[in-house]
């Protein structure tokens, strides 16, 4: 495999992944915000948001 398929390979897996992570970090948003999850729940929710 040379490095430049190699690169181009590792870039459409990049945003594949990150693609994924999104819509995973969208519902998880969506799910405490429908069940009224407990104070604590939501508040660590938002500090590892803000974390990164």
């Amino acid at each position: 495999m040379t490095p430049r398929i190699r690169k181009l390979t590792g870039a459409i897996l990049l945003l594949f992944v990150i693609a994924i992570y999104s819509l995973l970090a969208m519902l998880a948003a969506v799910i405490l915000q429908v069940n009224e999850a407990s104070g604590g729940v939501e508040l660590l929710y938002d500090r590892r948001r803000r974390a990164h």
